[in-house]
């Protein structure tokens, strides 16, 4: 009975590291196309301003993501991978709430990209 339950608990765990090890490969965003993304992250900052802060921070995000967008096509470069949005604190300005932010981007272009 011993020997049953050491050899179900050293299949179990052979299993389990299996599962994790293939499983954490298969579902990790950031490396999804480290092959093809340039090595370096850019940052751009943008703004955005509406009638509400919650408004303000999405508008900044999507005038941040157009940015990066355009500044890749720019080389002649796809949009690769977006990393990490900052976003400032919400204030009031010109009758509208506004919002400052930054976000990191990579453009299509792996080991061989020009800099």
């Amino acid at each position: 009975m011993t020997r049953s339950k050491i050899l179900a608990f050293a299949c179990g765990t052979a299993l389990l590291t299996g599962l994790l090890f293939f499983g954490s490969a298969a579902v990790e965003p950031t490396d999804a196309c480290a092959g093809n993304c340039q090595f370096d992250w850019w940052t751009v900052p943008e703004w955005g301003h509406a009638s509400s802060c919650a408004a303000a921070e999405n508008s900044c995000y999507s005038n941040a993501y157009s940015a990066a967008s355009a500044e890749c096509a720019s080389i002649n470069k796809g949009l690769c991978q977006v990393g990490t949005f900052t976003p400032s604190a919400c204030y009031w300005g010109g009758g509208k709430w506004n919002v400052d932010c930054y976000l990191d981007y990579k453009c299509d272009g792996g080991p061989e990209f020009p800099f």
